[in-house]
C-alpha cells in the first residue's frame, strides 16, 4: 500500500511539473508576426528575427540593368519603388519601356505577374542575391503582333 501511495505521489509530482513549463513566447515580442514555440513567424511581407523589416525595402532604389534579350543586349537605368500593398514593388523603365511593371516580393524573390499595357504584355520572375546585392530577372515581353522578346537581366545598384 505504501508503495502505491509513493508511486501515486511521484506521478502527481511529475504531472504538476509538466503543467508548470514556462511559455516560450513570454519574452518574445514579434512586431509583425506571431510567436510560436519561442520564434516569430512573420506576416507575409515582413522578415527578421522579430519580423521588424519590410522585405521589399532591399529591392527599392536606383539600379543599372544589363539585359541580354532575343533582340540584343542593352544597358540602361531602372528605378524600383514601392508598389501596392506591403509586398508590392514597381519597376520603372524596365526594358526601357514607359509603363511601370508591378511585382510582388516574397523573401529574396519576386514575381512580375502577367500584365497588359495596350497591345503588349510582360511577365517574369527574379531574385536578389544578398551576397552580391544584384537582382537577376528573367522576363518575357509579348508585343501582341507575333513578336516576343525573352530577356535575362542583371541589375546592380547605382
Amino acid at each position: 500500500m505504501k508503495a502505491s501511495i509513493h508511486i501515486l505521489l511521484i506521478f502527481t509530482f511529475i504531472a504538476i511539473m509538466q503543467g508548470c513549463k514556462s511559455d516560450p513566447c513570454t519574452d518574445v515580442a514579434c512586431e509583425n508576426g506571431t510567436c510560436i514555440e519561442g520564434r516569430c513567424v512573420c506576416t507575409p511581407g515582413f522578415e527578421g528575427s522579430i519580423c521588424q523589416t519590410n522585405a521589399r525595402l532591399k529591392f527599392l532604389g536606383a539600379w543599372t540593368a544589363g539585359d541580354i534579350c532575343n533582340s540584343g543586349a542593352t544597358v540602361y537605368d531602372v528605378e524600383v519603388v514601392e508598389g501596392e500593398g506591403i509586398s508590392g514593388i514597381l519597376f520603372k523603365n524596365l526594358h526601357q519601356t514607359g509603363p511601370e511593371a508591378s511585382a510582388v516580393v516574397e523573401g529574396n524573390e519576386f514575381e512580375i505577374p502577367l500584365q497588359a499595357f495596350g497591345n503588349w504584355t510582360i511577365q517574369g520572375s527574379g531574385r536578389l542575391d544578398t551576397a552580391t546585392t544584384t537582382l537577376s530577372l528573367d522576363y518575357l515581353l509579348d508585343f501582341g503582333n507575333g513578336l516576343t522578346d525573352a530577356c535575362l537581366a542583371t541589375l546592380e545598384p547605382r
